[in-house]
C-alpha cells in the first residue's frame, strides 16, 4: 500500500501532477561517437583516452560498455585502464566531432515533442503529456529510440516519470537501450530499496551525512511521515522526491554551459615556477582565444605528483573579458602562489576555468543546497 502524502504544515493529502517527462541519455556516448567513426572496432573495448602506450600520462573520459566489463571507469588513469585492459582500444578523436553526433541526436528528439530541454551534451528532457493519450508511454518512447537509432546509429536509454528526477533515474536503471517507466500510482513503493547514492546529487560528500543518521535507502525514508524530517531539508527533499511531489517543469531557456575550462597533464613532473607559471598563461590565453563571453569568477586546478587534487577561484566585481587579460595572469599567478611556497612542489597537471558567464541560464538549485 502505498503511503500517503502528508504535506510538514498539515495533513493535506498530495497526489503527483499527472504528467509525462522523458528523459533521454545517450548510452557511453563519446565512446559510441568513436566507434561509429571507427566501425571496425564495433564490439571491441573502447576507451576514450590517450593511448597510453603513446603518453605516459591521461586520464579516461569514459569507455564503452565492453571495456567497461573489465573494471576500466571515467576518470580512471590511462596506466590503470591498460592495467585492466591491455586490449583496449584508445581513440579520441576530438569535442568537435562529438558536438556534431549530439546536434544530430538533439535534432531528432526535438521533433517529438515541442517541449524540449537540453541538458548536456548527452541527455534532455521532454514534456510528452500532452502528446501521449495512452496510460502507458512505452510505445511512444520505443519510437523514440528506434529513430535516433536508425538515423544516428547510436543508442539511447529513456526514462518516464512524473517529475525530471525521476525520469533520469529511470533512463539509467536498464542501461544500456533500456525503455523504464515510473507510474504515478507506483511511488513511493517503487524506490523502497533502492540506495541513496541513486538520487543525483546524493554523492560521496553528501552520503556520509547521511549515513550517520543510519539511513542508506529511500525506503528508510518514506516510510515515516514528511514531518518526521522537518528538520532536514534534504530529507524533505528525499521524501517529496519518492512521493512524485519535485519538479516537472522544463525551462524554456535550455541547455546552456556555465564554464568554459582547459587543463594539461605533464609526461613528466614540473617544479620550476616560470615554467609553471607560463603553462598557465597559455591555457588562460587559449581561453580566451575560444571564450567570447564576459565571465565573473577565475578557477585553477593543480594536481600534485602524490595525485592530491586542488581548485582555487577568485570572483570579481564586474565582468572580465579579454582586454582584463593583465588582471587575469596576475589574479591566476596569486592564487597559484600559495602551493609553489610549499616545499619540494611538484606538478602534474595544472588547469584554468572561467565560470559564471554574463547572462547565463537560471538552472534547477544543486542537491547539496537542500542539506542542512
Amino acid at each position: 500500500m502505498n503511503s500517503p502524502k502528508h504535506d510538514i504544515f498539515s495533513h493535506t493529502i498530495q497526489e503527483p501532477e499527472k504528467k509525462w517527462i522523458v528523459h533521454i541519455d545517450l548510452d557511453a556516448f563519446y565512446a559510441s561517437v568513436e566507434e561509429r567513426l571507427h566501425p571496425e572496432h564495433k564490439g571491441k573495448p573502447i576507451i576514450v583516452a590517450p593511448d597510453p602506450k603513446k603518453y605516459k600520462r591521461g586520464v579516461v573520459l569514459t569507455a564503452n560498455y565492453e571495456a567497461r566489463k573489465f573494471g576500466v571507469r571515467s576518470a580512471m588513469p590511462t596506466s590503470k585502464a591498460y592495467e585492466l585492459c591491455p586490449e583496449g582500444i584508445y581513440l579520441s578523436s576530438g569535442f568537435k566531432n562529438y558536438g556534431k553526433a549530439s546536434k544530430e541526436v538533439m535534432d531528432i528528439i526535438k521533433s517529438w515533442s515541442s517541449k524540449f530541454v537540453q541538458a548536456s551534451i548527452d541527455e534532455a528532457y521532454i514534456d510528452i503529456t500532452d502528446i501521449v493519450e495512452e496510460t502507458d508511454p512505452t510505445n511512444f518512447l520505443r519510437k523514440i529510440q528506434d529513430n535516433v537509432i536508425s538515423e544516428t546509429g547510436l543508442s539511447v536509454s529513456l526514462g518516464a516519470a512524473p517529475t525530471r528526477t525521476l525520469a533520469k533515474i529511470a533512463s539509467d536503471m536498464q542501461k544500456p537501450k533500456g525503455i523504464t517507466i515510473i507510474y504515478p500510482e507506483e511511488l513511493p513503493d517503487r524506490f523502497n530499496d533502492m540506495h541513496l547514492r541513486k538520487i543525483p546529487g546524493i554523492g560521496k560528500k553528501t552520503f556520509p551525512r547521511l549515513q550517520k543518521k543510519g539511513l542508506s535507502t529511500i525506503g528508510q525514508i518514506t516510510k515515516y511521515p514528511r514531518i518526521h524530517w522537518r528538520s532536514s531539508v534534504l530529507l524533505q527533499y528525499v521524501w517529496d522526491l519518492a512521493h512524485g511531489l519535485t519538479s516537472n517543469s522544463l525551462s524554456s531557456e535550455g541547455y546552456k554551459s556555465q564554464s568554459t575550462s582547459t587543463e594539461r597533464t605533464f609526461g613528466e613532473d614540473i617544479s620550476d615556477p616560470e615554467e609553471l607559471k607560463n603553462i598557465l598563461k597559455k591555457l588562460a590565453i587559449s581561453l580566451l582565444k575560444d571564450n567570447i563571453k564576459p565571465f565573473q569568477t577565475l578557477s585553477i586546478k593543480v594536481r600534485l605528483s602524490n595525485f592530491k587534487t586542488f581548485t582555487r577561484s577568485k570572483s570579481f566585481v564586474r565582468y572580465l573579458t579579454d582586454i582584463d587579460e593583465e588582471l587575469i595572469f596576475e589574479s591566476i599567478f596569486e592564487m597559484f602562489e600559495e602551493f609553489l611556497k610549499k616545499s619540494n612542489s611538484k606538478f602534474r597537471l595544472l588547469g584554468v576555468r572561467f565560470s559564471n558567464f554574463k547572462g547565463k541560464s537560471t538552472q534547477q538549485k544543486p542537491l547539496t543546497d537542500y542539506f542542512q
